[in-house]
């Protein structure tokens, strides 16, 4: 009984000695939690997005952003995306990490087909909401980021198409062609005129040219009119017809090619030093002269 005695004295001792010296026994919940640091680690990977915009491009390109929980506690954050000019994903998203966890999170960057080039830097905003389920107090909100880039893909796209695509023109006779090219691309372009078919044209008894053997340059949205030259077959009669396969060529190696085709009519009488244009006139004039000396 005494033994029992001197324990429970003893106790009371012990627990005077403790409220005296200002220890807790017991701690408020959520208190230590208040104290910790939280220490979550974003990456993004690749840092540098590139989104292809061109016809045949989806407007979608992605990455990895990875966080890393480098403390012993339940974290629970909050995910965002920022960045100016695209839109991208995802938005607000709350995600929960162990101690020492990791989690994958993909990045979705999108932009309209046709885009122009520009690039932007951008960010994923990784905020602390709460530690061990203790939510964190907004103006204590720990906050990590991760910076990348995107860059709107360069393309070229070049329309073309002729003044006339079917022209008539005698044997012998030089003619224009009049090509109009449109540069759908994003970014500035040179554009030169490539006859495809030339060698079959020279043997048919062609003879072809540019108006320009360089290339001119063409702004986005631009429009711009070029010239090709024929000569038609000094052949004593023909009645034929023949097509004029022309291509635009951007100085984008990857742009996509257009082609475009003339066909010439190629009819009448050649006669060395004779031009029918002239003649015919000539013809008329007399044809009506001697019809007014009939009625007289």
């Amino acid at each position: 009984m005494k033994m029992n005695l001197s324990i429970r004295f003893s106790q009371i001792f012990i627990i005077i000695i403790i409220v005296l010296s200002g220890i807790q026994l017991f701690t408020p919940p959520g208190e230590v939690e208040g104290l910790i640091t939280p220490d979550v680690n974003v990456n993004v990977n690749p840092s540098v997005i590139m989104v292809d915009v061109s016809p045949r491009g989806t407007g979608i390109a992605t990455s990895m952003a990875t966080l890393t929980n480098e403390g012993p506690h339940q974290v629970t954050v909050n995910l965002n995306i920022e960045i100016e000019g695209y839109d991208a994903s995802p938005q607000n998203m709350i995600l929960t990490l162990g101690p020492y966890g990791e989690r994958p999170v993909l990045i979705g960057i999108m932009a309209m087909l046709r885009s122009p080039y520009r690039v932007a830097t951008g960010e994923v905003v990784v905020t602390v909401k709460s530690v061990n389920s203790v939510p964190v107090p907004v103006a204590d909100q720990w906050v990590n980021t991760a910076g990348f880039q995107v860059q709107t893909m360069v393309y070229g796209r070049l329309i073309l198409e002729a003044k006339e695509p079917m022209i008539k023109v005698w044997p012998g006779k030089s003619y224009k062609i009049k090509f109009h090219v449109f540069n759908e691309g994003n970014a500035d372009d040179t554009v030169r005129l490539k006859i495809i078919n030339r060698e079959e044209l020279a043997r048919e008894g062609f003879s072809t040219a540019l108006s320009s053997s360089g290339s001119r340059p063409i702004a986005p949205g631009e429009d711009i009119w070029m010239t090709v030259h024929i000569q038609t077959p000094k052949k004593f009669y023909k009645n034929d017809y023949y097509t004029v396969d022309v291509q635009a060529v951007s100085s984008d190696e990857s742009a996509q090619q257009f082609d475009y085709s003339v066909t010439v009519w190629v009819w009448g009488i050649y006669v060395p030093g004779f031009d029918p244009v002239p003649a015919l006139i000539a013809l008329f004039l007399v044809g009506a002269f001697l019809l007014r000396r009939q009625e007289d």
